[in-house]
Protein backbone atom coordinates (compact mmCIF):
# COMPACT_ATOMS: atom_id res chain seq x y z
CA UNK A 1 0.00 0.00 0.00
CA UNK A 2 0.76 3.26 -0.59
CA UNK A 3 2.94 4.80 2.63
CA UNK A 4 0.88 7.95 2.45
CA UNK A 5 -2.13 7.73 4.40
CA UNK A 6 -5.30 9.13 2.19
CA UNK A 7 -3.17 10.95 -1.03
CA UNK A 8 -6.49 11.92 -2.59
CA UNK A 9 -4.87 12.13 -5.89
CA UNK A 10 -8.09 11.51 -7.98
CA UNK A 11 -10.01 14.09 -5.57
CA UNK A 12 -11.56 16.95 -7.49
CA UNK A 13 -10.05 19.60 -4.89
CA UNK A 14 -6.69 18.32 -5.10
CA UNK A 15 -4.04 21.22 -4.14
CA UNK A 16 -1.96 20.17 -7.56
CA UNK A 17 -0.11 17.17 -6.70
CA UNK A 18 1.96 16.07 -10.08
CA UNK A 19 1.11 12.38 -11.66
CA UNK A 20 5.14 12.07 -11.05
CA UNK A 21 4.74 13.36 -7.32
CA UNK A 22 1.77 10.21 -6.91
CA UNK A 23 3.78 7.52 -8.64
CA UNK A 24 6.71 8.51 -6.31
CA UNK A 25 4.88 7.34 -3.54
CA UNK A 26 5.17 3.86 -4.69
CA UNK A 27 9.15 4.06 -5.60
CA UNK A 28 9.47 1.52 -2.65
CA UNK A 29 7.30 -1.37 -4.27
CA UNK A 30 9.30 -4.71 -4.08
CA UNK A 31 7.40 -6.18 -7.44
CA UNK A 32 4.73 -6.85 -5.42
CA UNK A 33 1.71 -8.08 -8.57
CA UNK A 34 -1.10 -5.56 -6.84
CA UNK A 35 -0.15 -1.97 -5.62
CA UNK A 36 -2.97 0.39 -4.16
CA UNK A 37 -3.83 3.34 -1.74
CA UNK A 38 -6.94 4.44 0.58
CA UNK A 39 -8.83 7.87 0.49
CA UNK A 40 -12.09 8.28 2.04
CA UNK A 41 -12.54 11.56 -0.39
CA UNK A 42 -13.05 9.03 -2.93
CA UNK A 43 -16.38 8.05 -1.70
CA UNK A 44 -17.61 11.66 -2.59
CA UNK A 45 -17.79 12.96 -5.71
CA UNK A 46 -17.50 9.57 -6.71
CA UNK A 47 -19.09 10.28 -10.53
CA UNK A 48 -16.25 12.33 -10.96
CA UNK A 49 -13.77 10.26 -9.01
CA UNK A 50 -14.12 7.09 -10.57
CA UNK A 51 -14.12 8.23 -14.12
CA UNK A 52 -10.34 10.07 -13.31
CA UNK A 53 -9.31 6.64 -11.53
CA UNK A 54 -10.78 4.94 -14.51
CA UNK A 55 -8.64 7.00 -17.35
CA UNK A 56 -5.55 6.67 -15.22
CA UNK A 57 -5.64 2.94 -14.78
CA UNK A 58 -9.17 1.40 -16.19
CA UNK A 59 -8.17 -2.08 -15.08
CA UNK A 60 -8.27 -1.19 -11.34
CA UNK A 61 -9.97 -2.94 -8.54
CA UNK A 62 -12.19 -0.68 -6.08
CA UNK A 63 -12.62 -1.86 -2.60
CA UNK A 64 -15.33 0.29 -0.76
CA UNK A 65 -15.42 -0.51 3.39
CA UNK A 66 -18.71 0.56 4.27
CA UNK A 67 -19.61 1.80 7.91
CA UNK A 68 -22.80 2.37 9.56
CA UNK A 69 -23.95 6.36 8.80
CA UNK A 70 -24.07 7.82 11.91
CA UNK A 71 -21.16 6.38 13.53
CA UNK A 72 -18.86 7.37 10.10
CA UNK A 73 -20.31 10.87 9.77
CA UNK A 74 -19.05 11.35 13.37
CA UNK A 75 -15.53 10.13 12.75
CA UNK A 76 -15.28 11.97 9.43
CA UNK A 77 -16.28 14.93 11.01
CA UNK A 78 -13.89 14.50 14.05
CA UNK A 79 -11.02 13.95 11.71
CA UNK A 80 -11.10 16.85 9.07
CA UNK A 81 -12.34 19.33 11.61
CA UNK A 82 -11.06 18.03 15.22
CA UNK A 83 -14.11 19.51 17.17
CA UNK A 84 -16.58 16.83 17.28
CA UNK A 85 -18.57 19.79 19.41
CA UNK A 86 -19.39 21.25 16.05
CA UNK A 87 -20.67 18.22 14.32
CA UNK A 88 -24.66 18.75 14.75
CA UNK A 89 -24.19 22.58 13.78
CA UNK A 90 -22.25 21.98 10.83
CA UNK A 91 -24.61 19.01 10.01
CA UNK A 92 -27.41 20.96 9.68
CA UNK A 93 -26.08 24.02 8.08
CA UNK A 94 -25.05 22.04 5.25
CA UNK A 95 -28.38 20.89 5.24
CA UNK A 96 -29.81 24.03 5.76
CA UNK A 97 -27.26 26.03 2.94
CA UNK A 98 -26.21 23.70 0.66
CA UNK A 99 -24.53 25.98 -1.63
CA UNK A 100 -22.26 26.87 1.03
CA UNK A 101 -20.45 23.72 0.75
CA UNK A 102 -18.50 21.61 -2.08
CA UNK A 103 -20.41 18.36 -0.58
CA UNK A 104 -23.13 18.19 2.02
CA UNK A 105 -22.63 15.27 4.81
CA UNK A 106 -25.56 13.62 3.52
CA UNK A 107 -24.47 12.87 0.46
CA UNK A 108 -22.46 11.41 1.86
CA UNK A 109 -24.02 8.29 3.13
CA UNK A 110 -25.48 7.85 -0.26
CA UNK A 111 -23.76 4.05 -0.36
CA UNK A 112 -25.76 2.78 -3.11
CA UNK A 113 -25.23 5.84 -5.90
CA UNK A 114 -21.34 5.28 -5.19
CA UNK A 115 -20.94 1.86 -5.17
CA UNK A 116 -23.12 2.39 -8.86
CA UNK A 117 -20.97 4.98 -10.16
CA UNK A 118 -17.83 2.88 -9.61
CA UNK A 119 -19.26 -0.21 -11.06
CA UNK A 120 -20.31 1.92 -14.23
CA UNK A 121 -16.54 2.84 -14.56
CA UNK A 122 -15.12 -0.53 -14.02
CA UNK A 123 -17.62 -3.04 -14.09
CA UNK A 124 -19.03 -4.92 -11.25
CA UNK A 125 -16.97 -7.71 -11.36
CA UNK A 126 -14.39 -5.46 -10.64
CA UNK A 127 -15.65 -3.39 -7.30
CA UNK A 128 -15.88 -5.34 -3.68
CA UNK A 129 -18.38 -3.48 -1.64
CA UNK A 130 -17.34 -4.72 2.19
CA UNK A 131 -18.92 -4.03 5.71
CA UNK A 132 -16.51 -2.33 8.29
CA UNK A 133 -17.66 -4.52 11.42
CA UNK A 134 -17.35 -7.51 9.20
CA UNK A 135 -13.52 -6.52 9.36
CA UNK A 136 -14.22 -5.99 13.52
CA UNK A 137 -15.54 -8.98 13.87
CA UNK A 138 -13.43 -11.76 11.47
CA UNK A 139 -10.31 -10.04 10.44
CA UNK A 140 -8.98 -13.54 8.71
CA UNK A 141 -12.02 -13.89 6.63
CA UNK A 142 -12.08 -9.86 5.39
CA UNK A 143 -8.74 -10.47 4.20
CA UNK A 144 -9.81 -13.89 2.69
CA UNK A 145 -12.21 -12.16 0.47
CA UNK A 146 -9.72 -9.45 -0.09
CA UNK A 147 -7.38 -11.65 -1.60
CA UNK A 148 -9.53 -13.70 -3.75
CA UNK A 149 -10.82 -10.43 -5.40
CA UNK A 150 -7.38 -9.27 -5.64
CA UNK A 151 -6.37 -12.44 -7.38
CA UNK A 152 -3.23 -12.41 -5.00
CA UNK A 153 -1.95 -15.63 -3.25
CA UNK A 154 -3.76 -15.67 0.67
CA UNK A 155 -1.63 -15.38 3.96
CA UNK A 156 -1.65 -18.60 6.03
CA UNK A 157 -2.79 -18.26 9.54
CA UNK A 158 -3.65 -14.63 9.08
CA UNK A 159 -4.28 -13.00 12.62
CA UNK A 160 -5.00 -9.12 13.33
CA UNK A 161 -2.00 -7.61 14.76
CA UNK A 162 -1.62 -7.63 18.71
CA UNK A 163 -0.16 -4.06 18.52
CA UNK A 164 -1.50 -2.21 15.48
CA UNK A 165 -0.62 1.59 13.95
CA UNK A 166 -3.78 3.38 14.12
CA UNK A 167 -3.65 5.81 11.54
CA UNK A 168 -6.46 8.60 12.26
CA UNK A 169 -5.90 8.58 16.04
CA UNK A 170 -9.36 10.87 17.57
CA UNK A 171 -7.76 13.87 18.14
CA UNK A 172 -9.13 17.50 19.42
CA UNK A 173 -7.85 21.46 19.10
CA UNK A 174 -6.61 22.16 22.39
CA UNK A 175 -8.24 24.74 23.93
CA UNK A 176 -7.59 27.58 26.66
CA UNK A 177 -4.72 29.11 28.03
CA UNK A 178 -2.48 26.49 27.94
CA UNK A 179 -2.73 25.39 24.18
CA UNK A 180 -2.88 29.56 23.51
CA UNK A 181 0.40 29.69 25.47
CA UNK A 182 1.73 26.49 23.18
CA UNK A 183 0.57 27.41 19.54
CA UNK A 184 2.39 30.73 20.46
CA UNK A 185 5.97 29.79 21.44
CA UNK A 186 5.36 27.12 17.96
CA UNK A 187 4.99 30.74 16.25
CA UNK A 188 8.38 32.58 17.67
CA UNK A 189 10.76 33.18 14.36
CA UNK A 190 13.22 30.75 15.68
CA UNK A 191 10.82 27.87 15.79
CA UNK A 192 9.35 28.97 12.04
CA UNK A 193 13.05 29.01 11.06
CA UNK A 194 13.47 25.61 12.49
CA UNK A 195 10.52 23.85 10.98
CA UNK A 196 12.00 25.59 7.48
CA UNK A 197 14.73 24.09 7.52
CA UNK A 198 13.37 20.73 8.44
CA UNK A 199 11.30 20.93 5.59
CA UNK A 200 14.32 20.16 3.17
CA UNK A 201 14.25 16.62 4.17
CA UNK A 202 12.37 13.77 3.89
CA UNK A 203 12.35 12.57 7.04
CA UNK A 204 12.22 16.13 8.18
CA UNK A 205 8.81 16.86 6.96
CA UNK A 206 7.41 13.91 8.41
CA UNK A 207 8.77 14.76 11.73
CA UNK A 208 7.69 18.62 10.90
CA UNK A 209 3.67 16.79 10.64
CA UNK A 210 4.45 14.83 13.47
CA UNK A 211 5.31 17.50 15.66
CA UNK A 212 2.82 20.34 14.57
CA UNK A 213 -0.14 18.15 15.38
CA UNK A 214 1.42 17.47 18.66
CA UNK A 215 1.39 20.94 19.01
CA UNK A 216 -1.68 21.50 18.04
CA UNK A 217 -3.78 18.46 19.05
CA UNK A 218 -4.20 16.66 21.97
CA UNK A 219 -5.47 12.49 21.70
CA UNK A 220 -8.93 12.37 22.95
CA UNK A 221 -12.20 10.17 22.28
CA UNK A 222 -14.97 11.79 20.60
CA UNK A 223 -17.81 12.14 23.30
CA UNK A 224 -20.95 10.30 22.59
CA UNK A 225 -23.49 12.50 20.54
CA UNK A 226 -26.83 13.01 23.01
CA UNK A 227 -28.91 10.64 22.76
CA UNK A 228 -32.05 12.28 21.19
CA UNK A 229 -29.97 13.87 18.46
CA UNK A 230 -28.44 10.32 17.36
CA UNK A 231 -31.91 8.82 17.76
CA UNK A 232 -33.29 11.57 15.27
CA UNK A 233 -30.25 11.69 12.58
CA UNK A 234 -30.77 7.59 12.45
CA UNK A 235 -34.10 8.32 12.03
CA UNK A 236 -33.31 10.15 9.03
CA UNK A 237 -30.62 7.89 7.81
CA UNK A 238 -33.16 4.94 7.57
CA UNK A 239 -34.75 5.14 4.40
CA UNK A 240 -30.54 5.25 2.73
CA UNK A 241 -29.41 1.86 4.76
CA UNK A 242 -33.17 0.64 3.94
CA UNK A 243 -32.24 1.31 0.01
CA UNK A 244 -28.65 -0.58 0.61
CA UNK A 245 -29.83 -3.32 2.37
CA UNK A 246 -31.85 -4.37 -0.80
CA UNK A 247 -28.85 -3.80 -2.82
CA UNK A 248 -26.59 -5.85 -1.28
CA UNK A 249 -29.39 -8.40 -0.36
CA UNK A 250 -28.31 -8.19 3.32
CA UNK A 251 -30.45 -6.50 6.65
CA UNK A 252 -28.28 -4.00 7.62
CA UNK A 253 -31.31 -2.44 9.38
CA UNK A 254 -30.94 -5.29 11.58
CA UNK A 255 -27.16 -5.30 11.83
CA UNK A 256 -26.60 -1.34 12.48
CA UNK A 257 -29.28 -1.41 15.29
CA UNK A 258 -31.86 0.32 13.26
CA UNK A 259 -34.45 -2.46 13.35
CA UNK A 260 -35.00 -4.58 16.87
Amino acid sequence: MCPTKEPEFFYPDNPGQSTEDYLASFAGRGGEKVVGEASTRYAFQSSIVAKRIAAFNETAKILITIREPLSFLYSFHTQITRDPDSFLELYYDKLRSPERYSCSYAELIRYKETILNYQRCFGEENVAVEIFDDLKADYAAYFERLFNFLGVAQIENLKRPESQVVANRSRRKRKGALASAILAVSQVPPARAFFRLIQHFETGKRASTALRKRVKYQEKRRPPLPKDEARRLRESFEPCVAELSSFLDRDLLTDWGYRA
